[in-house]
């Protein structure tokens, strides 16, 4: 297997190194793709799919699950207290540092300044951890082309912990509901307890002295969205098409929006809800 880590030096010291600068960002990154992987979902779940586990084009994910399972502590690896094989470091790379979008671990002060932005209050109480997506120049100029002068305001979305792992590669691309009730779309709400009730608390895969989240948590995404026509909600009654595609139960419904378009936002923050 050909490693993923920089020519000059090896994957186990590019991973101790980037594990000592960037830990808390790390130990998300794998908390995620270990709920994918232990996930009885995990072949359609793991988008994208480590590229060195794939066979003859095939995935193996027997051996993928054999490798996560022996993943250690992180803490204890970025103290050099632990030795790994130079395989498992290529993928602990690939899970924790090569990804367009980037994560950045804020501080527990950022909590108050995010319910200034948002005007909401968290019922559920603030999260144990709280992370901001970093874009990159690419992908920041293009929602700030389709944002222009247009509004731009925050909703909630709650999912299963498991998909969490391709949302963080691809946003909420692939996660448009096309059986609901109210139509066609991505579901977010202006309120976060609504949207809390689709992020049930799962299991990261990881044991408790494995994980500073421990072995279970929950995720939130906060998202920006583009009040554009494609963007369903009835918070503005200047809005006169509050009618997603295909809807059953006509307008959508107070504290819920629906996006029939994707481009018109974006995961800017996760919340995690941890024992850790």
């Amino acid at each position: 297997m050909e490693g993923v880590g920089d020519d000059n030096r090896s994957s186990i010291e590019e991973l101790v190194d980037y594990l000592s600068q960037h830990f808390y960002e790390a130990e998300l990154s794998l908390a995620l793709f270990t709920a994918a992987v232990t996930s009885y979902r995990c072949d359609s779940l793991l988008k994208p799919f480590p590229p060195m586990y794939i066979v003859d084009g095939e995935p193996d994910i027997s051996a993928l699950a054999a490798d996560v399972k022996s993943i250690p502590c992180l803490k204890q690896l970025a103290a050099g207290k632990l030795s790994i094989s130079s395989q498992l470091a290529d993928l602990l790379l690939w899970v924790v540092k090569y990804r367009k979008t980037k994560l950045k671990h804020l501080p527990s002060s950022s909590f108050e300044e995010l319910t200034k932005q948002t005007g909401k209050y968290l019922p559920m109480g603030n999260p144990q951890h709280l992370y901001e997506l970093q874009f990159n120049e690419q992908s920041e100029a293009a929602f700030t082309n389709l944002a222009a002068d247009r509004k731009v305001f925050c909703a909630f979305h709650g999912s299963r912990l498991e998909n969490f792992f391709s949302i963080l590669h691809h946003g909420l691309c692939g996660h448009m509901n096309k059986t609901s009730l109210f139509g066609e779309g991505t579901y977010l709400s202006t309120e976060p307890s609504v949207a809390a009730n689709f992020s049930p608390w799962g299991h990261t895969g990881r044991s408790a002295t494995q994980s500073v989240f421990g072995h279970s948590m929950s995720v939130l995404a906060l998202c920006e969205v583009i009040d554009d026509p494609s963007v369903k909600h009835s918070f503005d009654s200047e809005k006169v098409d509050r009618k997603a595609p295909n809807s059953m139960g006509g307008d959508v419904p107070d504290k819920y929006v629906v996006v029939t378009n994707n481009d018109m936002l974006r995961v800017k923050y996760l919340l995690v809800y941890s024992e850790g």
